[in-house]
């Protein structure tokens, strides 16, 4: 029976004829690779290889050798760009609060008031380190920006300024009293995933009658 078996198949065969290449099964399409580094880490090696800026043909075929999306890598290189350069624009400043002379306005009439500035004072992840509801406020007599500049410092890092408009008003006054910081107090609120820092910033008149009575 085996023989009968093997004369039968090859007879199908004979007369069945050779396979066409359009009925034979297509090979199946060798899986894409998935990407090989992240977006982020392969933006930042862009970065370092083009400090310049890449052009787009380069990063069209760049993005395409390691299976990333053009969109989303040229997106996180902006936002790479934007974060190195507001971290290059923040310019720290402390003080030592136990070698200064303070005085103390937290009793007298304030309004709660955003502190102006932070983004050249702090970086994102240090405002809640140095925000609180104890700040200094110190007077820059020789700001070249503005003359009434009243700086404002938490934990003895400057954090921002009190609003041009009010510093004016309030200069005068507090250069009249004998101190080289003033203490008053704020609050750190948080909004989404930044915290914003509030002074309180005392009232003109409120202040005006402190002075008169030291």
């Amino acid at each position: 029976m085996g023989i009968f078996r093997d004369l039968i198949d090859t007879t199908r065969a004979i007369l069945a004829g050779p396979q066409s290449a359009a009925e034979a099964p297509a090979p199946a399409a060798a899986p894409r690779p998935g990407p090989r580094v992240t977006v982020d880490a392969f933006a930042r090696q862009l970065r370092a290889e083009f400090p310049d800026g890449v052009d787009a043909p380069t990063l069209w075929d760049r993005c395409e050798a390691v299976g990333l999306d053009m969109a989303d890598v040229d997106r996180a290189i902006d936002e790479q760009t934007y974060a190195a350069e507001r971290a290059a624009q923040v310019n720290p400043s402390q003080v030592d609060p136990a070698a200064l002379t303070v005085v103390d306005l937290t009793g007298i009439d304030a309004v709660r008031m955003r502190v102006k500035g932070i983004t050249f004072a702090l970086h994102d992840n240090e405002r809640a380190r140095f925000g609180g509801t104890d700040y200094l406020l110190v007077r820059e007599p020789g700001n070249a920006h503005d003359p009434h500049a009243i700086a404002v410092y938490g934990r003895g890092r400057r954090v921002g300024y009190v609003a041009a408009s009010r510093a004016a008003a309030l200069a005068p006054l507090l250069d009249s009293l004998e101190g080289d910081a003033f203490r008053v107090g704020g609050a750190v609120v948080t909004e989404g995933r930044t915290p914003r820092l509030w002074v309180d910033v005392p009232r003109v008149p409120a202040l005006r009658a402190f002075a008169r009575s030291r």
